[in-house]
């Protein structure tokens, strides 16, 4: 979890249901797909004005999850 000074923040994760859920700026969201039983890595990367949560299962090639709306920081 990544949390600003004004109290927003980014938080994200795997459930063991085989979803990952995020919570991006106040917004909860769960989706995609994940072997529990596997290890996943996750990153948040802030663009410009738009962010991204991208999945990976060797820590080497990304797939996009969700694009989120950010506004400039």
């Amino acid at each position: 979890m990544i949390l600003w000074a004004d109290k927003t923040g980014v938080r994200i994760g795997t459930r063991s249901d085989g979803l990952l859920q995020a919570d991006i700026l106040g917004r909860q969201t769960c989706g995609g797909t994940n072997d529990a039983t596997q290890w996943v890595w996750l990153r948040a990367r802030w663009l410009q004005a738009r962010g991204v949560v991208e999945r990976s299962s060797d820590g080497k090639n990304f797939e996009r999850v969700w694009t989120f709306e950010h506004g400039a920081y």
